[in-house]
């Protein structure tokens, strides 16, 4: 029963050990227990190393802070459209050719521009007398710039220039369904919601373009993001709403029905007078041709129903799920 040290592996040495002459007393010895781990000493190493890594850390963060400052104002700041076309220059991302049609760049116009200046090369002469030129056809003559072509002839329609239509200064009708394309893949990947929003007004008296404007200028306004905002007919708009949901979407359609009912008093006195219809994905592998099904599907009823002008087309993931799969089938 004489007392022990407990000598832990790894934290001290084994005991110092001494006899005793005492007289009157036999085998007796005394033992020291020594131990080399200083903590203080390693706590002091751990702060200072603790310290280092802090210093290196508040220095790479006030680096990447500089170099953004840097970017931004200085001559690595991105380019605008206008500059890239002034230096014949063209850079398309994957986003650029979803959004924006092809256009011709910097250098065609430019040659197309010389050409149209100097006018139509004159033809060779290789005989002494020149050979009198036959009459042509109405129909074969190409109207050239500056000239209107014959009433009796099919102007067919102007296609798509820019990413935004002139009349309402938003995205062309043609564009929706790529765009919508997009965000649908972006979103799904990402694992969020969007609304797709299909409205229309009545006609009023007026002039259609004045009030179509007027209507795109306060869906602008609202909505804020133009680029997401498309033609729909004559007297439609079509929306896209990335990362919300259907009741958000709805109340979002609700706050700006009451809005431009108000704002355009003079041409809407109905709540009928616009309608709206709007889809969302929903957890859903949809394309966009289904989404945009939908929507109209649920405008349509907003035109029918006497009662409600907002309608939104609300669908079960797992029904949903279960009719791609029996159609598949």
């Amino acid at each position: 029963n004489s007392p022990r040290f407990l000598h832990p592996f790894g934290v001290s040495n084994p005991p110092h050990y001494m006899s005793l002459r005492i007289e009157g007393q036999r085998n007796v010895s005394i033992q020291v227990a020594t131990g080399y781990i200083d903590y203080e000493y390693c706590i002091g190493i751990l702060k200072l190393v603790l310290f280092v890594v802090l210093a290196g850390l508040a220095l790479a963060f006030f680096t990447l802070l500089l170099e953004t400052l840097l970017v931004k104002n200085g001559d690595g700041a991105p380019k605008t459209g206008r500059q890239e076309e002034d230096e014949g220059k063209e850079e398309i991302s994957a986003d650029d050719l979803l959004n924006s049609p092809p256009e011709l760049s910097g250098s065609v116009l430019a040659d197309r521009e010389e050409a149209e200046d100097q006018g139509p090369e004159p033809a060779p002469i290789d005989e002494p007398f020149a050979k009198p030129e036959l009459p042509v056809d109405a129909a074969d003559i190409e109207p050239s710039v500056g000239i209107s072509p014959p009433a009796a002839l099919d102007v067919p329609e102007p296609e798509p220039k820019g990413l935004y239509s002139p009349r309402g200064n938003i995205g062309w009708e043609e564009y929706t369904s790529d765009r919508l394309e997009a965000e649908l893949h972006r979103c799904a990947s990402y694992e969020q919601d969007l609304v797709f929003i299909a409205m229309e007004f009545k006609p009023a008296a007026g002039d259609d373009d004045d009030l179509y404007g007027r209507f795109a200028a306060e869906t602008i306004s609202f909505f804020t993001q133009r680029d997401l905002i498309f033609e729909k007919g004559e007297r439609g708009i079509s929306i896209i709403l990335p990362n919300i949901d259907l009741d958000q979407g709805f109340a979002n359609s609700q706050e700006f029905h009451g809005q431009v009912l108000n704002k355009l008093s003079v041409f809407f006195s109905s709540p009928h007078d616009v309608c709206i219809g709007l889809s969302s994905r929903t957890g859903r592998l949809i394309d966009a041709e289904r989404l945009e099904f939908e929507a109209i599907q649920a405008l349509k009823k907003a035109r029918q129903d006497p009662v409600a002008p907002i309608v939104a087309f609300k669908s079960d993931p797992e029904k949903y799920r279960e009719f791609v799969r029996s159609k598949n089938q």
